[in-house]
């Protein structure tokens, strides 16, 4: 992950610097520029100060200092790293590009989208952030995987771990892959979780305490007629809804 941000960096700016030398993108169009006004700068620079990077820095220099006195020059370190390569990639990307980055939602998209066919640069760049996003994926997920792993038996071979927590990073996979975005995400557990956990599995849970525990199965429903009827509704009708929201939820997905 680490190398992966290094080397996309180094692509950024090297695509920018070869664009700005030509003085103009692989279509064949001039670069056009136009000067900063202050609100752009100002802009620029509450992006830079709120940014993921500076946000995360100073938790993250505290966090690794051996020499608790020295945090002021760290942090001094941090910032001035932080800055260079956001002033690198900012007038890399500005320069190589003009005022036709704006027509683009990320550089990445600037790169790898500016051309019928990909070159280099522009595979270059797909690659690095595909083995960016991997990294941060495994980092999310793993722990989830890791966590899971709790409930293998101790004495299970190292071959089953492996295989059940490659499994559950899968599914996460999957999830993160076919699902579009978190509201469709919320909406699709809740429609799975949901309706389960506020009717069906109360009821289910009632009779295995109350009834079949005590007097069997037969406790369902002998003696009981107009209760073991009301709560046949209710097991219907969440059944019901769980359905529906479920295709609701897939089918908005798949629409999109």
């Amino acid at each position: 992950g680490v190398f992966s941000v290094f080397a996309t960096v180094a692509v950024i700016v090297v695509v920018g610097v070869t664009r700005m030398a030509n003085g103009q993108g692989p279509d064949g169009q001039a670069i056009t520029y136009s000067l900063l006004n202050s609100s752009d700068l100002g802009a620029a620079f509450g992006t830079l100060m709120t940014s993921f990077g500076l946000t995360a820095m100073i938790p993250t220099v505290m966090n690794n200092m051996d020499k608790p006195d020295k945090i002021g020059t760290s942090l001094y370190g941090a910032f001035a790293i932080i800055f260079s390569v956001y002033i690198c990639l900012t007038v890399a990307g500005y320069g190589g590009f003009g005022n036709s980055i704006a027509q683009y939602g990320d550089i990445v998209s600037a790169i790898s989208g500016t051309a019928a066919t990909l070159n280099d640069q522009g595979y270059a760049i797909i690659i690095c952030i595909l083995v960016l996003c991997a990294s941060h994926f495994l980092a999310l997920f793993c722990p989830v995987a890791t966590d899971c792993e709790k409930l293998i038996p101790a004495k299970a071979p190292k071959i089953t771990v492996y295989i059940i927590r490659t499994a559950l990073v899968g599914v996460c996979a999957i999830f993160a892959t076919v699902i579009p975005g978190v509201t469709d995400m919320i909406a699709l557990l809740g429609s799975v979780c949901g309706m389960p956990n506020v009717m069906l599995l109360p009821l289910l849970f009632y009779w295995k305490a109350c009834l079949i525990d005590v007097t069997g199965f037969k406790g369902i429903y002998q003696g009981r007629i107009i209760k073991f009827f009301g709560e046949l509704l209710i097991l219907l009708l969440s059944l019901f809804t769980f359905f529906f929201g479920l295709y609701g939820s897939i089918r908005s997905i798949i629409l999109k």
